[in-house]
């Protein structure tokens, strides 16, 4: 009895729904009849006609967000077949192609939780719908580039942005901008680091007829090549003396133990004894 109850109240709530739907035609109908000679309202008149058609326009959209938002989440598109676009200009023939992709992005980003509060946002009234549509397409493109936390952050704040009325169409292009370009030079910066990294090596090759090797050395930073630069410029790396005098042959006095006729190596190795 009980879940009787409870449907015959969610199909009571359904069907008063549909039921102002139908007033609202109904009413828009009435408006449309009352305004087919708009030649005979008054100038006041007309701005006061023209804001409140905008008014409803946009009230209208907002409404097609959530509606569109519980279908998708429902699955409807699915079951249907079509894409979340496709179903949207199925289900409402009348918008324009441009409206519907963007009512369609911004129901399917509500189905995550981190875009609720821009979409909530939309279907109060707080954020037109092409306002929420130019944010996300920004968070799009840096959505890669951050974390799961930072991009929570750019959401909210992108989403504030876009609710402040002093903030026009440019202001909220030059903000989102601004987040792109900075959000995608970190990424670039450490993608360009990393690549330095990996294209660090040292490639060895014969000369000659093999008495003399050469080493090619690629760094990946000023701070490599700084430190290899030091190593082989320093007393260390100097070639140990050779003695080709005709007595002894060459490398003899080496050999006889002078202590600054010695190696580098063997120099190093008497110093750690």
């Amino acid at each position: 009895m009980r879940g009787r109850g409870e449907s015959g109240a969610t199909g009571g709530r359904a069907g008063g729904a549909v039921a102002v739907v139908a007033e609202l035609a109904d009413a828009l109908g009435r408006s449309v009849t009352a305004l087919a000679s708009p030649a005979l309202l008054q100038e006041q008149e007309l701005d006061e006609v023209l804001g409140a058609l905008d008014q409803v326009a946009a009230r209208t959209q907002a409404l097609l967000v959530a509606v569109v938002r519980e279908g998708l989440g429902r699955g409807l598109h699915q079951e249907s077949g079509f894409s979340d676009v496709d179903w949207v200009r199925r289900v409402c023939p009348g918008l324009a192609s441009r409206t519907a992709i963007e009512i369609a992005m911004i129901a399917r980003a509500a189905q995550q939780r981190v875009h609720a509060p821009l979409a909530d946002a939309v279907q109060d009234g707080t954020v037109p719908v092409h306002r929420a549509a130019q944010v996300l397409r920004a968070l799009m493109r840096i959505r890669p580039a951050l974390g799961e936390s930072e991009y929570a952050e750019a959401t909210e704040l992108l989403t504030v942005a876009a609710a402040r009325e002093e903030f026009d169409e440019r202001d909220l292009s030059r903000i989102t901008a601004k987040l792109v370009a900075t959000c995608l030079s970190e990424k670039e910066q450490v993608a360009r680091a990393a690549a330095r990294h990996e294209l660090r090596d040292v490639h060895e090759s014969s000369l000659a007829d093999g008495s003399l090797r050469r080493f090619v050395l690629t760094v990946g930073s000023d701070a490599d090549y700084e430190a290899i630069k030091a190593v082989l410029m320093s007393p260390l790396a100097a070639p140990a003396p050779r003695d080709d005098g005709p007595e002894g042959g060459p490398g003899q006095s080496g050999a006889q133990g002078g202590a600054g006729e010695q190696s580098p190596g063997r120099r190093r190795t008497g110093r750690g004894l």
